[in-house]
């Protein structure tokens, strides 16, 4: 009989602990692994409301970042968690059309974590989306992940799951080979990285990139939620049985990887928060994806592995500094193009984070104007953020304004000279000529 979820998400979240504290006494191990495991469109406010039984489990033996935040969509945060890289660099700043002539992802010509640590020994595998790359920047989008340094791309996808498509009939890429798949997209993915990892010698570096809970909100597999979950019926309800879905794969996955838990790192991270039509009735967050407010951007980040501390982490993190943390981690040195990568490796066993503040950016290009948006946000340490909306500015006190109900007076002569200060962060960031 097979035993319940949360025994089997208890057992292993016991082995997580002990691997934990063992690491500073155990003989010197191999190469550990990395695996960068990525959910699509969730925020906080949705893993704490969705029912997620393993990810409460296995939260105590993890460092849980607080203050992480990613860009307000998909496309830019993707390519900082692979390239080290601020999409103002390379003009990724929006959901990409793959097929665009007018959209640019990232040059084949910059270097990516799957690159650098593929010349340090390590087998690395894509598996899920990718939407980093157009028919502009790779020699052909099915195999964009593999021109990119992955060995391997399984499951795969150049970008999200249609709208007019669904998780149970989409078309899939291994390798090149593109074929409709009817298996539930998130768990293809989940599959083809075990199949991957049990067949593939170490040390390996695996990114798995889930379709889940992205649009189109289709419910997930009855067989994937805890036995007695209500049928869901609204796109709220589906919305969240398909992060459900995703906390029973991550158990899955930590049984698949068990005999390489103790010598394995995994963050688990969200590339930006849900869409305003999904979003949660509440008044925490104005606005969703899209924004450079909280609600778009502040995401989950756990981290666990050997010798990782557990416990709440307040430091600024942003989701391009995952390059050089795993870097560091490994004792290798960063892609030499992840120019805007910060190691928070540090952090994870309770030292002080590296960063004072943080950009993130979302923008888009159009057809006949340089930008139809440009939307960025700078975060400080002490809390403060400028938010700025095609040049509209606001200026925000996270600390007593979580939420960004209230902007500061910028009328007010202290207020104006923090925000120009934030501004100056912002312009150093994206250089003079900025948008053009």
């Amino acid at each position: 009989m097979k035993p319940p979820l949360l025994v089997v998400a208890t057992l292993v979240a016991t082995t997580l602990a002990i691997a934990n504290a063992s690491a500073q006494t155990a003989p010197t191990p191999p190469k550990p692994n990395v695996i960068v495991v990525v959910w699509d469109d969730v925020g906080w406010e949705d893993v704490i409301v969705a029912r997620t039984p393993v990810l409460d489990a296995f939260s105590p033996a993890s460092r849980i970042y607080v203050n992480h935040r990613s860009c307000p969509i998909c496309s830019p945060t993707r390519a900082g968690l692979h390239f080290g890289r601020l999409p103002s660099r390379d003009g990724c700043g929006a959901g990409l059309h793959v097929l665009s002539l007018l959209d640019h992802g990232v040059p084949k010509s910059t270097e990516s974590l799957a690159e650098r640590l593929g010349a340090e020994g390590y087998a690395t595998g894509m598996f899920g989306k990718w939407h980093v790359s157009t028919v502009n920047d790779v020699q052909n989008v099915l195999t964009a992940a593999n021109e990119h340094g992955y060995d391997t791309w399984r499951a795969g996808k150049t970008a999200s799951i249609s709208t007019t498509g669904s998780h149970y009939n989409w078309p899939r890429i291994d390798d090149g080979v593109e074929t409709t798949e009817t298996t539930y997209a998130s768990e293809a993915v989940n599959d083809a990285f075990v199949a991957w990892w049990n067949s593939t010698p170490g040390p390996k570096y695996a990114n798995v990139s889930m379709f889940a809970p992205h649009v189109p909100y289709d419910a997930a597999p009855p067989h994937l939620l805890p036995v007695g979950y209500p049928t869901p019926t609204t796109p709220r309800e589906k919305y969240e049985s398909s992060i459900t879905a995703l906390d029973t794969l991550l158990l899955e996955m930590a049984v698949a990887i068990l005999p390489d838990l103790s010598n394995t790192y995994v963050f688990l991270v969200s590339d930006n928060g849900p869409p305003s039509d999904i979003a949660l009735p509440t008044t925490k967050w104005d606005e969703h994806k899209g924004w450079p407010y909280e609600g778009g951007v502040l995401v989950p980040l756990l981290v666990w592995g050997p010798g990782v501390l557990p416990g709440v982490e307040p430091s600024l993190v942003q989701s391009a500094d995952v390059p050089a943390t795993v870097c560091d981690l490994l004792g290798v040195a960063a892609p030499s193009t992840a120019l805007d990568s910060v190691s928070f490796a540090a952090t994870l066993s309770g030292l002080a984070g590296k960063r004072t503040d943080l950009f993130t950016h979302a923008f888009s290009i159009g057809s006949t104007l340089p930008f139809d948006t440009d939307r960025w946000a700078v975060v400080r340490k002490n809390g403060l953020k400028l938010v700025s909306i095609d040049g509209v500015l606001e200026l925000f006190d996270l600390k007593n304004d979580p939420t960004e109900q209230n902007p500061l007076d910028l009328g007010d002569s202290h207020w104006s000279t923090a925000a120009a200060l934030l501004q100056a962060t912002a312009d150093a960031i994206l250089g003079p000529t900025w948008p053009n």
